[in-house]
Parts: C-alpha cells; sequence; structure tokens
C-alpha cells in the first residue's frame, strides 16, 4: 500500500484534498439546501456529483462538477379571458354587463308609537 489509505477511503480522501476541500463544502451546502427543499415544497430534490478524469501524460487530470436539482413551488394562477383582437382581460367579453348603482335609502321619520297613540284618541 505505500504508505496510502485504504481504497475504501479513497473517494472520501479525493474529497477532502481536490481544491482544497472546496468541493466538499460545496456538497454539503448543496445537500443543505436540497434538504430544505423538500421540506418546504414537499416534493423530492436531487443532487449529482460528477467526477472526470482525464489522461495528460502520466498524470489525470480530475474535474468535478455540483449539480442540483431543486423542486419548485407551486406558483398561483389567474383566469383571464380573450378578446377578439387576442388579449387578455379579467372580465368575460362575451357576458353582458350589469350596470348595477347603490340606491340610496329613503329617509324616514321615525315616530315613538305612544305619542302617535296619543295623537289618533
Amino acid at each position: 500500500m505505500n504508505g496510502e489509505l485504504p481504497i475504501g477511503n479513497a473517494f472520501g480522501r479525493l474529497l477532502s484534498e481536490f481544491r482544497a476541500g472546496a468541493s466538499l463544502s460545496e456538497l454539503s451546502e448543496a445537500m443543505q439546501a436540497c434538504i430544505a427543499a423538500v421540506k418546504e415544497s414537499g416534493k423530492a430534490a436531487e443532487l449529482k456529483y460528477v467526477v472526470k478524469f482525464t489522461p495528460s501524460g502520466n498524470a489525470i487530470v480530475v474535474t468535478d462538477k455540483v449539480d442540483r436539482k431543486l423542486p419548485g413551488l407551486e406558483r398561483e394562477q389567474s383566469i383571464f379571458f380573450a378578446t377578439e383582437d387576442n388579449m387578455l382581460c379579467r372580465n368575460n367579453p362575451a357576458q353582458k354587463e350589469f350596470n348595477l348603482r347603490e340606491v340610496e335609502k329613503p329617509v324616514v321619520e321615525v315616530r315613538e308609537v305612544a305619542k302617535a297613540a296619543a295623537v289618533n284618541q
């Protein structure tokens, strides 16, 4: 083994040494974002880590990519109606409009019953 870590630790060692541990930190932050989004939305999230190994003479160039797919939140919907000139409006252009207005209450004189009874005698 020449002083190297056992094979079972090879990936962990790569993560801790690669980019001075920046990838490991980025993965941890992405994982927390995924968990928060799952808790908030109730939907699944996805976290992918891709490591690419490219030969370069007698060395190997290592690159990586952290990709997360967070669930979207439900967005509110609105209802609109299409006009004849292909515009949108809130009111249905095919429905007749009622010209409703507020009717003023008539002023009514309030009389006491006892006084009205005394007047009629």
